[in-house]
């Protein structure tokens, strides 16, 4: 007898579909560069990988989400996201990230618009380029001082 409960290929796809998330959670927690998904009409995170919590000097997931993402990204405003207000993406920009711990990083960012799960949302990559700019400054220093 067949029972709605007892539906070996409905437990075997639902099985699948969390697999599924937690591979992609997998993936995207050892992605290089930080991920944040934000919702732009709350300026709110909504969602974010380690990399990113990594550069914001934040453990837990928890404290990240919800958070106001001019906390640590943005500059504009509380509430009024440029990016979503004039509905722009943003590509490959130099930016800087605040840290929990007050420390500033040097960040090339790009951020598109995506739907996910019907809801229209901003994704944020980012990756870390502050030693880059270090050794961009300490060479020119080098420069300076090999000249007199």
């Amino acid at each position: 007898m067949h029972t709605p409960n007892s539906n070996p290929a409905g437990k075997r796809k639902s099985r699948n579909v969390v697999g599924n998330e937690a591979r992609l959670r997998k993936i995207l927690d050892n992605v290089q560069s930080g991920l944040l998904v934000i919702d732009p009409l709350e300026c709110r995170i909504v969602d974010s990988n380690k990399t990113a919590r990594e550069m914001m000097g934040i453990e837990r997931e928890e404290d990240v989400i919800g958070a106001y993402c001019q906390r640590f990204m943005c500059r504009s405003s509380h509430g009024e996201c440029p990016i979503a207000a004039n509905g722009q993406r943003v590509d490959s920009v130099e930016d800087v990230l605040l840290s929990a711990d007050g420390k500033l990083r040097s960040i090339l960012k790009t951020v598109v618009p995506v739907n996910l799960d019907d809801s229209e949302l901003l994704l944020e990559t980012f990756t870390d380029i502050t030693q880059l700019r270090q050794a961009e400054v300490y060479g020119v220093r080098q420069k300076r001082t090999f000249r007199h």
